[in-house]
Order: structure tokens, then C-alpha cells, then sequence
């Protein structure tokens, strides 16, 4: 997906030194899940069916999350958003109270669903950390996440589940009132298509 502002988004191929620099960074920034292809899972992702989704601005990586199956929850649900990192909180400048001004959320959502369809999904889901002293923007998220279901965005599905060793919320997607606020959010600011 191309934009006015020079962002593309791509499944993860092979794109390691790509990656690897992007990992750096978040290193620097104290992003300790994506701080390294292993803190990601990338490996771990990939061999379960999963995929990684990179969003370039001209030639440098500055969003990454990835989506796999969840049979914790059932055999057709997947996660998306797995190990989501924006280097730029706000790529668009804009304010949007459903969330459209994260570029994880904004580009990476469609194209996980489309990949985890292939595979047989038809439910979506998004985890949030209950608690995460060591990473507080978890926490945010966390917070962040109530506010969109209050929107219709996300529904929790489970409040309360251990998932690889963490305590964490997973948040049911509502696609199709994802899809009617971002094509809203897209309306209202033509310039970003």
C-alpha cells in the first residue's frame, strides 16, 4: 500500500538487515520485544504459518508487527498486531480518537487478515499485557484498548488468559466497524491515501 507521505507496507520476506536495523533502533528506544529478530519471535512466528508486515517510509523500516494463529482461543482465531512497534508514534500528524494515527493499526490490520484468511481464519484478535513493569507502554495500550471498545472497535473476548507467559487481555476486532472508521479517517484526510 503506497501513500502521499512515502509509507509502504510489505509482508517480511527476507528483508534481515532491513529488519535488523529496525531492531536497533527499537533497541536504543528501550522496545525490548522487538529489540532483536529473536525477542520478535520472528523465527518462531514464521514457522507456525505466521507473518511479519514491515511499513517503509522511502527506504527505512519504521513499523512492524506480525499476525499468527491463537488456538489458545480456538483453531480459527489469529492474532494480529503480534510484537506491533511504530518507531514514529504519530505518522500522520493528525489526531484520531479510533486509533487511525498508529501505523501498525492504520496499515497492518488489512493485509494480516487477508494473510491469516489464506489460513482459515474468520476471527481476529489483538492482545494487550495486563501489566508490564519493564515495559510501560504496555500498559497504555492496555488502557488504549478499553477506549476503543467503547467505540465498537475491539470487544474483550478474554479478560484474563496466560499467553506465553504473560498475563494478557485478547481483544475480539470488529472488522467491519475497522473498515468504516478507516475509510471515515481516510476521507477526512485525503491526503494520506
Amino acid at each position: 500500500m503506497d501513500t502521499a507521505k512515502g509509507l509502504m507496507t510489505v509482508e517480511y520476506v527476507d528483508q534481515i538487515s532491513d529488519l535488523q536495523m529496525f531492531c536497533d533502533k527499537c533497541a536504543d528506544l528501550g522496545y525490548k520485544n522487538n529489540s532483536s529478530t529473536t525477542a520478535m519471535k520472528l523465527d518462531w512466528c514464521s514457522s507456525i504459518d505466521g507473518r511479519f508486515f514491515l511499513t517503509y517510509n522511502d527506504k527505512e523500516i519504521v513499523a512492524v508487527s506480525g499476525c499468527h494463529p491463537l488456538p489458545q482461543v480456538d483453531a480459527t482465531t489469529w492474532r494480529v498486531l503480534f510484537r506491533g512497534a511504530n518507531l514514529v508514534s504519530n505518522i500522520f500528524g493528525l489526531v484520531s480518537k479510533s486509533h487511525m494515527t498508529s501505523t501498525v493499526f492504520f496499515y497492518h490490520i488489512l493485509p494480516q487478515v487477508a494473510w491469516a484468511r489464506q489460513h482459515g481464519a474468520d476471527k481476529f484478535v489483538i492482545t494487550t499485557n495486563w501489566s508490564n513493569p519493564e515495559i510501560k507502554s504496555m500498559e497504555k495500550s492496555h488502557r488504549t484498548f478499553k477506549l476503543l471498545e467503547r467505540q465498537g472497535l475491539v470487544s474483550c473476548l478474554v479478560d484474563r488468559i496466560e499467553l506465553f507467559n504473560t498475563t494478557q487481555t485478547v481483544w475480539q476486532l470488529n472488522l467491519e466497524k475497522y473498515s468504516q472508521l478507516r475509510q471515515e479517517f481516510i476521507e477526512r484526510n485525503i491526503d494520506i491515501k
